[in-house]
């Protein structure tokens, strides 16, 4: 993660847009991730509802999420308990950003 994100300094340029003139390599791509989340559910939310992403295959304690065309992208374990050794100023700024 860009390490503006947990800076207490305002960033000079706000998340999501690109600066002028700003293309990606024409052979970049997103590759498949894992990450491990404290509560399931609410993780599958997120990634819907903010990221447009659609769940893809889900079971009891796992979801895997990917584009429209089924391309897999996000693959979410669940542990809970996950969040609880991440520093709290570190919480406090994700829930923010979630929400």
């Amino acid at each position: 993660m860009s390490r503006a994100l947990f800076s207490s300094r305002p960033s000079k340029r706000p998340y999501g847009i690109a600066p002028p003139r700003f293309q990606l390599a024409d052979a970049t791509h997103l590759g498949r991730v894992r990450l491990q989340v404290a509560d399931l559910d609410r993780s599958v939310t997120y990634y819907e509802r903010v990221l447009g992403l659609r769940v893809i295959h889900r079971a009891q304690s796992a979801a895997t999420l990917g584009a429209a065309d089924g391309t897999p992208l996000v693959e979410l374990r669940e542990k809970r308990g996950a969040d609880e050794h991440l520093p709290h100023h570190w919480l406090d700024r994700l829930h923010a950003l979630a929400q």
